[in-house]
């Protein structure tokens, strides 16, 4: 692959150039020979060691939302072609469905809780937020986007008053995935 990416300069740190550059190589070879295997996940997820006089990691960065939403808008043509629109419609109807059992919940038990020892997310962030998407999402406005998503963090915090990590990611990733399709 020809190199697409600017590197930093001097001593700052960007992506390691090897890491970015065998990512990028797989995601075109599964995406030309093996597109089932290429997922949003796996680009959003994805991580890179940093290295001084690496790749600027803004560029690469763009470049992956790029990817994300090219994996996305193509997922959705094929199961369209598969299905039907309206099928395709219902289904994604159905996953939004399932999104709002979490939101509906009341406050302080829409996800499972960390022990007294565990560090988890501050669980009166995560109700506002979900509340705020709630509004957007669920009551027409649609002003919520994958970038908004994307950024959204929560303060940590030990204890009981605190929502299981992995249970708020895995919901804000299906999040992402519904908005990525709805929005291409």
């Amino acid at each position: 692959m020809a190199t697409v990416f600017s590197r930093v300069t001097g001593k700052e740190t960007g992506y390691e150039t090897s890491g970015v550059d065998a990512f990028f190589n797989e995601c075109r070879e599964l995406w030309n020979n093996d597109f089932d295997q290429l997922s949003e996940q796996k680009v959003r997820f994805c991580f890179f060691e940093p290295q001084k006089g690496g790749y600027k990691i803004y560029e690469v960065d763009e470049a992956l939302d790029r990817l994300e939403r090219a994996i996305a808008k193509r997922r959705k043509e094929e199961e369209i072609a598969k299905v039907g629109e309206e099928v395709w419609a219902e289904e994604l109807n159905q996953k939004l469905s399932s999104l709002y059992d979490n939101i509906s919940k009341d406050k302080g038990s829409r996800f499972p809780r960390v022990t007294s020892q565990e560090r988890g997310y501050k669980i009166r962030e995560v109700d506002k937020f979900l509340d705020k998407l709630d509004s957007e999402l669920f009551g027409g406005r649609r002003s919520f986007d994958v970038a908004m998503m994307k950024d959204k963090q929560f303060v940590v915090k030990k204890g009981p008053k605190a929502y299981d990590t992995y249970q708020v990611d895995l919901f804000l990733d299906k999040v992402i995935t519904i908005l990525n399709a709805i929005e291409e």
